[in-house]
């Protein structure tokens, strides 16, 4: 990051990368290039940097050089979300239900601070959640190759559908317990 980047971005961007790959095993990325570390990390940090509270960010895609900037032969799903139990398990589930391997996730949390445009002001651990920030899960899942745009955009909504799900069901859990 400090090679491509800097300035307050890169300190931004490098705290990012480093939460965003805290807690994956070595293992799960040693084969991995570089470049394409580097772009996974940049691409989720990217999407999350706007995001209207209590909103759902979702994308399902193919990364390539060209249009990404990194390249992986999976589909890359990237969730931005305010932090709650089974988004990860929900999602997963479904993956599996539909007989599509999950190649990696990702799921580090942020104690996220936004302005009223929703743009992201600082990015922290999620134990720095004081000062107003929200615990935000930026998610990242690679799975076997969705070829067709089509398919994709149809996993999108399925994502969505299943993240408005949970978000329901952790809402009428709070209103049963007043």
């Amino acid at each position: 990051v400090q090679t491509r980047m800097s300035g307050k971005k890169a300190a931004f961007a490098e705290s990012f990368v480093r939460r965003f790959y805290e807690n994956v095993a070595p293992g799960d990325i040693v084969s991995e290039e570089t470049e394409d570390l580097y772009g996974a990390a940049l691409s989720l940090w990217g999407f999350a940097a706007n995001r209207k509270p209590k909103t759902a960010k979702v994308r399902v895609y193919n990364p390539g050089f060209d249009q990404h900037g990194w390249h992986s032969t999976h589909t890359v799903i990237e969730i931005v979300h305010d932090d709650m139990p089974f988004l990860v398990d929900s999602v997963s589930a479904d993956l599996n239900h539909q007989g599509i391997t999950i190649h990696q996730l990702i799921h580090p949390v942020f104690a996220v601070n936004r302005g009223k445009d929703g743009k992201a002001l600082s990015m922290a651990a999620a134990a720095d959640d004081g000062n107003g920030a929200v615990r935000e899960s930026c998610i990242h899942i690679q799975i076997d190759e969705q070829p067709t745009e089509a398919v994709r955009k149809e996993m999108e909504q399925r994502v969505r559908g299943i993240l408005s799900d949970v978000r329901d069901r952790k809402s009428t859990r709070l209103n049963s317990s007043h």
